[in-house]
């Protein structure tokens, strides 16, 4: 995963890792990648999955319920 930083300075710059920001004072913007995942899951394993979305910063979007006891869920995720 990469972040891109842009510094106080106006430079922007990418590093792949947290413990490799500059000094917290020089940072004007941080953005990381974001994507939209769809999870389809059976019921009996939802609550789980619903703890890893969250536990992962995932924002929910939407959830829909399917025949035979089979959910969808879309999550926002870092």
């Amino acid at each position: 995963m990469r972040y891109r930083i842009t510094t106080t300075a106006g430079e922007v710059i990418e590093v792949n890792s947290p413990t490799k920001f500059p000094d917290p004072s020089e940072i004007k913007q941080i953005e990381e990648p974001i994507i939209d995942a769809t999870v389809i899951t059976r019921e009996e394993y939802l609550g789980g999955i619903l703890k890893l979305l969250e536990e992962k910063r995932g924002s929910r979007r939407s959830s829909n319920t399917w025949a035979r006891a089979r959910d969808a869920l879309t999550y926002e995720l870092p």
